[in-house]
């Protein structure tokens, strides 16, 4: 991953986080940082309000799964 890494080529990296709010948050600033795309942001618990803007909730886990499965050439990230 390091050798595809944003940082070392000219082409950005992609990744998918699933987690707890601030865990999602805070690693999508930190990818973001590095230069990589962020394609989803997918968080545990659903949150309501503008803090939860740029992140996704599933209320049934198969739907999250065909996401999973649907996605290509993407670092995942979850807990």
């Amino acid at each position: 991953m390091l050798l595809k890494s944003p940082l070392l080529s000219r082409t950005p990296g992609t990744v998918f986080l699933k987690g707890d709010y601030d865990t999602v948050k805070g690693l999508g600033a930190f990818f973001k940082e590095l230069k990589f795309n962020v394609a989803h942001s997918v968080c545990t618990h659903k949150i309501t309000g503008t803090a939860a803007e740029g992140i996704e909730y599933f209320k049934e886990e198969k739907e999250y799964l065909q996401l999973l499965k649907d996605i290509r050439h993407c670092l995942v990230m979850a807990d």
